[in-house]
């Protein structure tokens, strides 16, 4: 009999591998974080998309059970600057190809001015 950690692994494995059979088949690009990537997969089954969100549950169920209880349960390392950008769209401010700086951010962010100083 397997242990949990090995059960999850070979689930995640299993639907991974229906997931890139799928993308390659249908000629979809596969996932990337390259900045002209894809912003979604475009998957129209529902069998895939199952199959995308067992392997997404078991990964984190996994995730969670190779960390433990000791780090599992401790907040996130700087997640009120994750909640800052997404909360006030900091990320679509920011050209995909090049800088911003503060002030020309903040001028395109009004509902962000009351958090930040600029000095």
């Amino acid at each position: 009999m397997s242990s949990k950690i090995a059960e999850l692994a070979g689930r995640i494995h299993d639907n991974v591998l229906r997931l890139d059979a799928h993308l390659r088949d249908n000629g979809l690009p596969s996932p990337s974080f390259d900045e002209d990537g894809p912003v979604d997969f475009g998957i129209n089954s529902e069998a895939i998309q199952i199959a995308r969100d067992t392997a997404l549950g078991s990964s984190l169920e996994l995730y969670k059970l190779l960390l433990g209880p000791a780090l599992c349960l401790r907040p996130v390392y700087n997640g009120v600057s994750l909640q800052a950008i997404w909360k006030y769209d900091i990320a679509s401010k920011v050209p995909i190809h090049g800088e911003i700086s503060s002030r020309s951010w903040l001028k395109s962010a009004d509902s962000a001015k009351s958090i930040f100083v600029v000095f």
